[in-house]
Formats: structure tokens, C-alpha cells, sequence
């Protein structure tokens, strides 16, 4: 929806992941939604429900060009649903979200009574303005989340699903925060691997390339109680606004009793789930546990028998040496690129690529090693610029 009615599509991180430029993302966006419009206008169906987080930061002009676009090709009624959350919470998952776009933890919290100034008043308060809107629905997601099925079932049953089908949809749990250590260490990864270089994607780096880090478990990532004490006093004025705008059961931010972050990386660390993430992660992102876990170990975070237990998960060969016991590094080598290529026979660009990238972690001039990853980058800039 943004590629096809947002602005300054050159700068919209998901096009520089996919290295896919302005012109080319709205040709595609448009001949997506026409298709899909096409096919509901065929089915007979009467309602048609759009999702789209990144609506809420199109402008107003953006807003007015998506409902008249809707309603001249398919719909006579445009209904907005917004789900709103506890502006300090929401800082919260949005620091996350940030992290997983490739910021950095220490320059988020060095500008943090900034962060998100005004966001709930420009992104809501828009949406009050565009007349061909019929009807704008805000609710408070931490109430919304406590019914029977989630965030979904509430929104289902809003626009008319039988609450007795409710029961036999599989919900998916999707975008769920992060453990501590795995944000902290995601925030590392862009701090040595930066994300973006002068405005592209980084030749080291490759969209969602955090994944295997998300897996690690542990206490839930938050910012503790002096972060939430200032977020609590910058948010004060929008809570109020959205309280009154839309009548929404909202905290009362500058009462209410704030969390302490008690976090422990020894007991969080679970070696079986790092080494799990080290085998599973990009060769230019391997460097960095090592790294990561040295600095924890120099600032006393961690005990020097985990730090030690830690840095025996971060080898190259960990994971042939569990199947096949000592296994020689050239060896090892051949073994990745041949796995690459059978993967690469049947189809799984990805798996190729991630077993490409060990075998050029270990021989890292390999001359046909390097020409198949770059092979592998340009297979898939084709495939995200198709999709």
C-alpha cells in the first residue's frame, strides 16, 4: 500500500532491502492491488479487508488517494480499524522494531525523549480528516488482546465474523517481542555490520539476516525503569488526546508504576540455542558473537565460566563436528559448497546462499566460492523485484 500511495519511495526501507528502486516498487504495487481487486470484484464477495501497518505513516494526501482508489474500483464503503497502544509500550516494541531495521540500541536511547514525538497525533489524527472515509474505529490494543483469540479474534468479530468460527481458525503468533539478550545482540550486529551503507543495503548483510538471533530465549527485551520514567512524561500529552479523541481505556502514563528491568545474561544464556543461532546465522554476522560475548565478559556483565562455555559455541566447524566428529577445514569446506549446490539443484536459493557463506568463511578468497555468492545476491534481487 505505501509503494503504491506513499512519498519518497526511494528512502522506504523495504525497497532499499530489496534494492529495488521508485519506479519499479509502485509499478508493482499497482499491478498487485489491481490484481487483487480484480479478483474480488469477480468473487462476488462483499466485504474485502486490507492490512497494513505502514498505512498509518502515509500522508494525508497518501490516505485520500488509497480510499478513492478502493472505492472507484471495488468498494462503495471504506472502513478504517486501528488498534492503539500504550504510547510507552508501543515505544517499547518500537525500539525493537527499530533494532530489527538496523539501529543501534545506545544511539536510540541517547535521543529517547524524541522518540516517537507526536507519532499517535500524525498518524491517528489524519485519518480524522479524509471525508471519503466512512467510518474510523480506534481501540485499545491491551484490551483488545485479552479477548478470547487475540488481537485477530477481536478484529474478526468487529466487522461481523460469527464468533462461533472463531474457535476453528489456527491463529499464528507473529512479530513477538524479543528475549533481551537477543535484541542486545541484533543492536551489536548492526553496530560491527552495519545494515546500510550510504543509503543501500549492505553487500554483508541481507534482509531479516537476525532471524536465527530471534530464537534465542529468555526474559522479554524492555528498557527499564528510568527509559520508561522519561517515556512516561513525553507521552503524557498524547495520552490524554488519544484518551479524549477516541475514548480509549489508556494507562495513565505518569502514575503508573513503571518496570524494573531485571536482567541476568548468565541464567538467560542457553548454550544449545546459541550455537543453534551461530550455525544457522551469515558468516559476516558469525563474527560478531565472539565479539559480542567479549565485550559483555569485559564489562562484568557475564561470569567468565559462561563467557567461556559461550565462545566454545562460536566455531566455524561446530555443527559437521557433532555429525561427523573432527572434521579437517578444507574438508569441511568442500562439504558446504557441496551442500550449496544441491540445495541450489532443488530450488533453495536461501539454503544455498547460507551454505556458501560457510564455505567463504573458511576459505574466504575461494574464487568460485565468491562468484556463486554474488551469483546467489543477484537470483534473489530478481526474484524480491518479481514478488
Amino acid at each position: 500500500m505505501f509503494n503504491a500511495f506513499g512519498e519518497d519511495l526511494g528512502s522506504y526501507h523495504v525497497n532499499i532491502k530489496r534494492g529495488v528502486d521508485a519506479a519499479t516498487a509502485k509499478s508493482n504495487a499497482y499491478a498487485v492491488i489491481d490484481e487483487m481487486l480484480a479478483d474480488f470484484n469477480r468473487s462476488g464477495l462483499k466485504n474485502l479487508v486490507l492490512s497494513g501497518e505502514d498505512i498509518s505513516i502515509l500522508r494525508k494526501r497518501g490516505v485520500e488517494s488509497l480510499v478513492r482508489y478502493i472505492k472507484d474500483k471495488a468498494c462503495h464503503n471504506v472502513v478504517l480499524v486501528a488498534y492503539v497502544r500504550d504510547p510507552v509500550d508501543w515505544c517499547v516494541s518500537s525500539i525493537q522494531q527499530r533494532v530489527k531495521g538496523g539501529e543501534i540500541l545506545d544511539d536510540i536511547y541517547a535521543n529517547l525523549e524524541n522518540s516517537g514525538k507526536g507519532v499517535f497525533r500524525e498518524r491517528l489524527g489524519k485519518f480524522l480528516e479524509v471525508s471519503d472515509v466512512d467510518e474510523l474505529r480506534v481501540f485499545s490494543f491491551s484490551e483488545a488482546v485479552k479477548s478470547d483469540y487475540g488481537i485477530v479474534g477481536h478484529f474478526l468479530s468487529d466487522i461481523g465474523f460469527p464468533k462461533v468460527g472463531l474457535g476453528s481458525i489456527d491463529y499464528l503468533k507473529a512479530n513477538s517481542s524479543g528475549s533481551q539478550l537477543a535484541i542486545e545482540m541484533i543492536s551489536f550486529v548492526n553496530e560491527q555490520v552495519p545494515l546500510y551503507l550510504e543509503g543501500k543495503l549492505n553487500p554483508k548483510r541481507y534482509e531479516e539476516d537476525f532471524r536465527p538471533l530471534l530464537r534465542l530465549t529468555g526474559k522479554t527485551f524492555d528498557i527499564g525503569n528510568e527509559k520508561r520514567a522519561v517515556l512516561g512524561k513525553h507521552f503524557k500529552e498524547e495520552s490524554e488526546w488519544l484518551s479524549k479523541t477516541f475514548n480509549l481505556k489508556l494507562s495513565n502514563v505518569s502514575d503508573r508504576s513503571v518496570k524494573k528491568l531485571n536482567y541476568n545474561l548468565d541464567s538467560d544464556v542457553k548454550f544449545a540455542e546459541l550455537e543453534a543461532a551461530y550455525i544457522q546465522s551469515s558468516f559476516f554476522i558469525k563474527d560478531t558473537f565472539k565479539e559480542f560475548f567479549n565485550r559483555e565478559f569485559s564489562r562484568g556483565s557475564i561470569k567468565e565460566s559462561t563467557y567461556k562455555k559461550a565462545i566454545k559455541c562460536f566455531t566455524p566447524d561446530v555443527m559437521f563436528r557433532k555429525a561427523y566428529g573432527e572434521v579437517d577445514s578444507s574438508r569441511l569446506t568442500d562439504l558446504y559448497k557441496e551442500i550449496a549446490i544441491l540445495l541450489e539443484n532443488q530450488g533453495d536459493l536461501q539454503g544455498a546462499q547460507s551454505m556458501m557463506e560457510r564455505a567463504a568463511y573458511l576459505r574466504p578468497e575461494g574464487a568460485f566460492i565468491l562468484g556463486k555468492l554474488d551469483q546467489y545476491k543477484k537470483l534473489k534481487n530478481v526474484m524480491d523485484s518479481d514478488n
